[in-house]
């Protein structure tokens, strides 16, 4: 079936996470970690790992329309353009911005995170609305469109979110980073971080928001309302190790090592993005 297997995570943009020195017979493969058991780790393909079958289809009268899957392959490839002129340290467009900041809207809105959130809001508003309907013995017409539109969630969610999201970044300042680590950045099953330090419920919007998104092992994009833009500064290993905390600190199972190296650093939460408890 064509497009059934659909990539919450890119294998274009997993490809410069792919192991530089891998065991024989491994080649092309990149190292998927165990956020709860470090020790846990194999060799996965970017083609096969991070994805699932119809994750963006909608489903309309019976059929499947990928419509949003199609976009989003619109998305990667122009990622694709950017990341090759951020490699070899060009000067970022008007372009290559919105590009990035579609990508990273992208990011966003089409792992698990967001769309749990919704999916979860939604599937108790059924449940509720089902047993009201019952109760006061009328057509459950409200519940029946809830259960009608959640096996298109996902994809409605990436619909309207990319371009929500993406409003918002093209707004912000961006800057790209770059290491000199051996370990280099890391990336997961949720690569973008928001952190608004202090806060126990970051967003984009929120004046002291720092979005990061890793874009490569050497390569890493913060958006931020208050930095300036900064092109091609080097981070050394405790800068790479407080982003790299950040960002396993926010993936749900797993993350990927370019090299297969895992730190203790990484586990330690980086205390400016530390959020208090929800006040009650």
């Amino acid at each position: 079936m064509d497009k059934e297997q659909q990539h919450m995570i890119p294998k274009g943009y997993l490809k410069s996470w792919v192991c530089p020195n891998p065991p024989l017979g491994k080649l092309g493969k990149m190292w998927v970690i165990q956020k709860d058991d470090r020790a846990t780790r194999e060799l996965k393909s970017p083609k096969k790992y991070f994805r699932e079958k119809d994750r963006y289809t909608l489903r309309e009268n019976g059929g499947r329309n990928l419509a949003v899957e199609d976009a989003l392959g619109i998305v990667e490839h122009g990622f694709g353009e950017v990341l090759s002129r951020l490699q070899t340290r060009q000067p970022l467009t008007g372009r290559d911005r919105v590009i990035l900041s579609f990508f990273t809207a992208a990011m966003m809105v089409r792992t698990d995170h967001i769309p749990g959130v919704v999916g979860n809001m939604l599937r108790t508003i059924h449940r509720q609305a089902a047993k009201q309907e019952a109760k006061e013995n009328i057509e459950p017409s409200y519940s029946n469109a809830i259960a009608m539109f959640l096996p298109s969630l996902v994809g409605e969610v990436a619909r309207v979110g990319i371009m929500e999201n993406a409003k918002i970044l093209t707004q912000m300042h961006l800057s790209i980073f770059v290491n000199d680590d051996e370990a280099g950045f890391v990336t997961g099953d949720e690569p973008c971080c928001v952190c608004v330090p202090g806060a126990w419920n970051p967003f984009v919007g929120h004046p002291d928001v720092e979005l990061t998104m890793p874009l490569s092992p050497t390569l890493m994009a913060y958006y931020s309302w208050k930095i300036l833009p900064v092109l091609y500064e080097t981070w050394g290993r405790g800068k790479v190790d407080r982003l790299n905390s950040r960002t396993i600190g926010g993936c749900k199972k797993e993350f990927v090592s370019w090299k297969g190296i895992v730190r203790d650093e990484w586990f330690v939460a980086d205390l400016p993005s530390a959020r208090p408890k929800r006040p009650r």
